[in-house]
């Protein structure tokens, strides 16, 4: 009998973000993370200290 090797499991990152401006001209920033499939809040920012590291 021989196991399946499985493949790490993989999945895709959004970043939406967009920049505004208050009555004030000062920019507003507003951002959100989605992940598909959905992950656990650690590995999210897991994932992006290494995305950190190179960008």
């Amino acid at each position: 009998m021989t196991d399946a090797v499985s493949a790490p499991p993989t999945g895709t990152i959004t970043i939406e973000w967009a920049v505004g401006s208050d009555p004030n001209d000062f920019d507003t920033y507003a951002w959100s993370v989605r992940c598909e499939p959905p992950i656990p809040d650690e590995l999210v920012s897991g994932l992006l200290t290494e995305v950190v590291k190179v960008y």
